[in-house]
């Protein structure tokens, strides 16, 4: 009786196991993914940032410009 009650948890224990195994890497699959999204967003970030900066460059050159007449 005891032999067939510690097979069943064992079964359950390795059912259990492997389902937060599954999680796991799930999670990890899921952390890589938004990683590569967060990558993205910096590389856009940057771009817009130096988008920006030579706009700005460019409106102080024009504002200068316009002074100078």
């Amino acid at each position: 009786m005891c032999r067939l009650s510690c097979d069943k948890e064992s079964k359950n224990f390795a059912s259990e196991l492997r389902e937060a195994q599954n999680r796991h890497e799930a999670v990890l699959r899921e952390v890589t993914e938004l990683n590569v999204q967060l990558k993205i967003i910096e590389e856009s970030r940057d771009g817009l940032r130096q988008s920006l900066s030579t706009a700005n460059q460019q409106l102080h050159e024009g504002l200068k410009a316009l002074s100078l007449l």
